[in-house]
């Protein structure tokens, strides 16, 4: 892989969204899913899926905005990393011109959650597009994020995450199928005791997250 590096989103981000956003307005305004311009009115929100249906590993919820991200070309991963250079606070969430808050944002940074409100002299902003962190290349990127190590080389931190629980959650949602819809409805498949005959393996096998969104989904939800 390229062994690209995460980015400060105040140096590069908004640079990197406005190229895209050019290039986009001279490819017969369409998006990165090769769909005319616009929110598909199919696809509902991330508390009101009733007819949309997350397609597995090509379709996520926006963390600021709850709208369905696409495809990987129209999301981006944004987090921090505090005094000790160590990342937390992992977000997915829509490229600039492809939120439905871009157009009403005074600062035209749409779903940016940590542009839009850290103070400046802040934790370090970082950000990468989703479509770096999809498929073998993007496993790769994810675990360099808890393993540094070249061989025998290591780099300080060995380790650049500070939560691992938080990480293997992003990794779940970009990696295991039906995660991130499942996760919709997971509190109230706990709450009923859906867990209980699962271990941490067999609670997160892409059989047994689809089993959970058709019996809490809006379809298995009775009328």
């Amino acid at each position: 892989m390229s062994g690209a590096k995460p980015t400060d989103v105040t140096k590069t981000s908004t640079r990197t969204v406005q190229a895209s956003t050019a290039q986009r307005n001279r490819t017969n305004h369409t998006n990165g899913c090769g769909r005319a311009a616009g929110r598909d009115p199919a696809i509902g929100t991330a508390t009101n899926l009733k007819e949309h249906r997350l397609k597995p590993l090509q379709e996520w919820i926006c963390d600021t905005c709850s709208q369905v991200i696409g495809c990987p070309e129209d999301g981006w991963v944004e987090w921090l990393d505090d005094d000790t250079h160590l990342y937390y606070g992992f977000r997915i969430r829509h490229v600039c011109n492809r939120s439905t808050l871009h157009v009403a944002g005074p600062t035209h940074t749409g779903c940016q959650r940590y542009y839009r409100h850290l103070p400046a002299g802040g934790p370090g902003l970082n950000d990468l597009p989703l479509t770096m962190l999809v498929g073998p290349d993007g496993i790769a990127q994810m675990l360099s994020f808890i393993d540094q190590r070249v061989g025998s080389y290591v780099r300080e931190p060995a380790c650049r995450v500070r939560d691992l629980a938080e990480w293997t959650t992003l990794f779940r949602r970009l990696f295991l199928p039906y995660y991130e819809e499942a996760r919709l409805y997971w509190d109230a498949a706990e709450h009923d005791g859906y867990f209980a005959d699962h271990d941490p393996v067999s609670a997160y096998c892409p059989q047994v997250l689809q089993q959970l969104i058709e019996i809490y989904g809006p379809a298995g939800r009775p009328a």
